[in-house]
């Protein structure tokens, strides 16, 4: 990806581990990076954060090659991070209400259903949703999608249908 998106995403780490979604000591871990991976797809196409990343969609949720890859040269670098820029546009106060405190379980979910909100038919979502993410109880399908429809339906959310 570009260099934007890495400085991005460095931001986007920083802002993480300010908010204890992330710790602060950061360190590859495949816990670490499932965890990354999902809060920026949610930040990026549920709360209109611009990191730059294109995602692929499988039954474990979403993932970006290319934000993994930035990921693993950020702890090489082993960058300062801050959070300190985060733009107007990205409704942060909502992102953190919705993700913070959340399992990586229901994370992975939670981009399933953002994935699919943008292209299936509202009626049909949670079959959709339950055929994809075939790895995980009914239950928490339901939670989740009750969950991102009440952080990104409300007035003033949306869901980017760009990526």
């Amino acid at each position: 990806m570009t260099h934007t998106s890495r400085v991005r995403l460095e931001t986007f780490v920083g802002f993480l581990q300010e908010h204890g979604i992330l710790p602060q000591a950061t360190r590859f871990s495949f816990e670490q990076q499932a965890r990354l991976q999902k809060c920026a797809f949610i930040a990026q196409i549920g709360f209109g954060l611009d990191l730059g990343y294109d995602y692929h969609l499988h039954e474990y949720g979403t993932f970006s090659s290319f934000l993994g890859a930035d990921f693993v040269r950020i702890i090489r670098k082993k960058a300062v991070m801050s959070g300190a820029y985060i733009p107007l546009s990205f409704k942060a106060k909502r992102f953190l209400e919705t993700v913070s405190g959340r399992k990586i379980d229901w994370l992975c979910v939670a981009t399933v259903a953002i994935h699919e909100m943008r292209s299936c038919d509202p009626s049909t979502l949670q079959s959709h949703v339950e055929g994809i993410a075939i790895h995980y109880d009914r239950r928490l399908i339901r939670q989740v999608l009750k969950d991102i429809e009440a952080a990104l339906l409300r007035p003033g959310a949306h869901i980017n249908t760009v990526g």
